[in-house]
């Protein structure tokens, strides 16, 4: 492979791993994905560096006042993506990072609610849960099906299982957070979702009675769980109201226009 070849698969394609000899040192170049940019690293057999751009990453004068272009003829491949260079083919070996990135937008608007706020919205959620298994066992006393005293162990035991599930929240310190991109959403909250703008049935923007700050943008699906991808208790909500419209509406005239 050539240096020329490489440059041209790193910023066409993708390579996750290329290691490599170079003055008796094992060295290594690393590519990833961190939010919605390309990042790389270089190791050089004593020292690590991170790059955000592809040409300072082969320009850098990091192996003892050499670049990586400098020393491509003078270094020895070992592996590229976990085969050897001469078993290499791109397609085949290395992940699309390129189409990926292409594939989720550009990035628009993104943000958390911190640990603190995470918390206590799922918190919520472990309460109206709990308050969905409790209600019923009342029909039992009202009925005279029972005395009142199973209540009471009912009460007990989802008073219990708020305590636990309160520890085991705080243990966790969940950063639930949301993106906006020309092409999809996203939402993490202890599982990462998205959905593409053509998937989107409509949009509920609701307002926080005590923080004027921030609201929730209901977001309900033509297919799967519209919980998922509320965004809940944002900052900017009309701004991100405002945006989701209108990639709806962008992305719905693209597709009648072909």
């Amino acid at each position: 492979m050539t240096f020329e070849e490489y440059y041209q698969t790193m910023k066409e394609h993708g390579i996750c791993e290329l290691f490599f000899l170079y003055n008796d040192k094992e060295c290594n170049v690393f590519m990833a994905i961190h939010g919605f940019s390309l990042y790389y690293s270089m190791f050089n057999g004593e020292t690590n560096v991170c790059f955000k751009d592809l040409d300072e990453l082969v320009t850098a004068n990091f192996f003892d006042g050499k670049s990586l272009k400098d020393i491509w003829e003078e270094k020895e491949i070992f592996a590229i993506d976990g085969v050897s260079e001469e078993e290499y083919d791109a397609e085949t070996c290395s992940f699309h990072y390129v189409k990926y990135l292409q594939e989720q937008g550009d990035l628009l608007w993104s943000g958390s609610l911190g640990v603190k706020r995470s918390f206590f919205l799922q918190l919520k959620y472990a309460c109206f849960g709990l308050l969905l298994f409790t209600v019923p066992w009342v029909l039992f006393p009202i009925l005279q099906l029972s005395n009142w005293n199973i209540m009471i162990l009912v009460g007990g035991c989802a008073v219990f299982s708020l305590v636990i599930a309160s520890i085991a929240l705080l243990q966790n310190r969940l950063d639930i957070n949301y993106t906006v991109t020309t092409k999809k959403i996203f939402a993490f909250k202890g599982l990462s979702v998205s959905t593409t703008y053509d998937n989107i049935k409509r949009v509920k923007l609701k307002k926080s009675i005590f923080n004027k700050k921030r609201g929730t943008i209901k977001i309900y699906l033509k297919k799967g769980l519209s919980l998922n991808y509320h965004f809940e208790w944002i900052e900017e909500p009309e701004k991100v109201y405002a945006l989701i419209l209108e990639n709806i509406e962008k992305q719905a005239k693209e597709k009648i226009t072909g």
